[in-house]
């Protein structure tokens, strides 16, 4: 019998859990995939006929594929929350500890994800295009309850690939920050905005829009921050380019 040894990456913690306000919106597909390979492995391991070991290292070879893709996913998304956090603490600590109308944390789950992929041209085929999107609807028995595809109490961010995706992550952080808290009477004017307000942009971007002052205050301060980041990145690199010159010219 053969003797199977855990892959490494399947030993990868997650960064961001149920514990965090703010959470990779992929780590739970790939800790479900983990927990298979783990299992996988297992039934290796254990006394099986030739037949069942073939049948599971067939199982291997395509639970492997759906890691890598997952795990790509994952840690785009997971270098994507790092940076922006680096960026504006601030603006993400506000929206790890946004709370609804009864006072409860409301999760945010972030998937950043490719433009052609199913579930981002669903949002651009069913809406507005858009370089991201957020998505949510209220509880059936709480109108203060946000619901999305995690389940109740959460709110989902989908971002394209292919944008300046800290940007686009910032504006709909800002858009959670206001909608959360003031969920119930926010959907009211979305679902009859129409009946008083003609040719409206798409949600959250009228002047007409309760939220839309809220928004350009955050987007503003994220933008002077954001400036900030890369002019310190830039003056960085242009030192550190000129250290190695300096090195160079000494040789």
């Amino acid at each position: 019998m053969k003797k199977y040894a855990l892959a490494v990456m399947i030993l990868l913690c997650s960064y961001f859990t149920a514990q965090s306000a703010v959470i990779n919106g992929f780590s739970q597909e790939k800790q479900q995939l983990d927990k298979k390979i783990n299992k996988a492995y297992e039934l290796l391991n254990a006394k099986c006929s030739e037949k069942a070991e073939k049948q599971i290292e067939k199982q291997l070879k395509r639970l492997r594929k759906e890691y890598d893709i997952v795990s790509t996913k994952y840690f785009q998304t997971a270098n994507l929350l790092f940076t922006f956090e680096y960026i504006d603490p601030e603006l993400f600590a506000k929206v790890s500890k946004v709370t609804n109308a009864n006072g409860t944390l409301t999760h945010v789950y972030v998937r950043y994800v490719n433009r052609s992929s199913e579930e981002f041209t669903y949002y651009t085929r069913n809406h507005f295009p858009a370089n991201a999107y957020t998505g949510v609807r209220q509880a059936l028995d709480d109108e203060n309850v946000c619901t999305s595809l995690y389940g109740t109490n959460t709110i989902t961010i989908t971002i394209g690939i292919g944008c300046d995706e800290k940007l686009a992550l910032a504006h709909e952080f800002a858009h959670v920050l206001y909608i959360v808290p003031n969920l119930k009477e926010y959907t009211y004017f979305m679902k009859y905005r129409n009946n008083n307000v003609k040719n409206v942009p798409s949600h959250g971007h009228s002047p007409n829009d309760p939220s839309f002052a809220f928004l350009k205050s955050v987007n503003k301060r994220f933008e002077t921050n954001y400036s900030n980041y890369e002019s310190k990145a830039k003056s960085k690199g242009l030192s550190e380019q000129n250290t190695s010159i300096k090195i160079s010219d000494k040789e």
